[in-house]
């Protein structure tokens, strides 16, 4: 029996159906400008041909006919770059608004299957770019403790006095390791999850493991199953290693200063009172939500979080 995903539902929201109409408006609006170019352009072309025998008087036309052709191209021209820049940023809104509609369609259904019993665990392993390579969701239920690794090269040779030991220390590894059991309804179900995983580690996908131990950033680097007395169910035991991103700083050749605008303040008391705490290590949306009554897409959207799946210790947030 194929193994029925648990998908995160992927209709899009309002935010995205407005950005695709924004989309193909400026789209439209861009085609439109481009043929419009194009069509002076070939005046222009047209007109800078000198005809055969061509009196001074059929001259002096032509070329007043080209100074105003060239003029209209190069307002046309001028008007499909605008139009242009316009498209593609419409396209790039349309593309942020689909990557974070996926990312709380998963925070949803991650906040729906913790809310109810499940046979499968509640320890999630899910691609971390769910916009490049899908929503689906693997769940195992460790069959022992969680554990995490980390490893730093510090160097043995004497360093300078009064330089800072941080200097001459680098972190060289960070790793997970969890075995645990992947449910099936039966043999083939449980198997087609182990498919799926063995896909994500031949393929070095990124993915987000969230279980009492949690990273976004994360490549398999070890995956075995056991062929155990279980029958419908599969004994597995998987590798995590974390990536972290490099960042590359530019500087370009002149800098230009901006002015500082004046901030703007509005006179008159607040009435409205709300309650905001500062996050803690091992805080999550989802137990906030359920200790101050509020849903994670509405802490989401209040505390303007990009990613409800990644949230970082000592960030004050409101949960009323």
């Amino acid at each position: 029996m194929p193994y029925q995903y648990r998908l995160a539902t992927t209709n899009p929201s309002t935010s995205v159906k407005k950005a695709k109409k924004a989309e193909d408006k400026a789209k439209s609006a861009f085609k439109k400008a481009e043929k419009k170019k194009n069509t002076s352009a070939k005046d222009v072309k047209k007109l800078k041909k000198v005809p055969k025998n061509e009196t001074a008087k059929a001259k002096a036309s032509r070329l007043a006919k080209l100074k105003k052709a060239e003029k209209r191209n190069s307002a046309d021209i001028k008007n499909y770059q605008r139009k242009k820049s316009a498209y593609k940023k419409a396209s790039g809104k349309v593309s942020k608004v689909q990557k974070q509609n996926l990312k709380n369609k998963i925070a949803e259904q991650l906040e729906q299957h913790d809310s109810e019993w499940h046979n499968e665990g509640n320890c999630a392993i899910y691609p971390t770019d769910v916009a490049k390579n899908g929503t689906k969701i693997i769940y195992i239920l460790p069959a022992d403790s969680e554990n995490e690794s980390n490893a730093a090269n510090i160097t043995s040779w004497p360093v300078d006095k009064g330089t800072p030991r941080s200097s001459y220390a680098r972190m060289t590894d960070r790793g997970i390791t969890v075995e645990g059991i992947i449910t099936g309804k039966d043999g083939d179900n449980a198997h087609d999850k182990y498919v799926t995983l063995r896909n994500w580690f031949e393929n070095h996908i990124e993915v987000t493991y969230r279980g009492d131990i949690y990273y976004t950033h994360l490549i398999m680097s070890g995956l075995n199953r056991d062929f155990t007395d279980l029958k419908d169910d599969l004994h597995v035991s998987i590798t995590f290693k974390y990536v972290a991103a490099a960042s590359i700083s530019t500087q370009p050749g002149k800098n230009k200063k901006k002015s500082s605008k004046s901030s703007k303040t509005k006179s008159g008391k607040r009435t409205k009172k709300y309650t905001a705490l500062t996050l803690k290590p091992g805080d999550t949306l989802w137990a906030l939500s359920k200790k101050y009554g509020k849903s994670v897409k509405w802490l989401t959207k209040v505390n303007k979080i990009k990613d409800p799946n990644k949230i970082s210790a000592g960030k004050k947030i409101r949960v009323k």
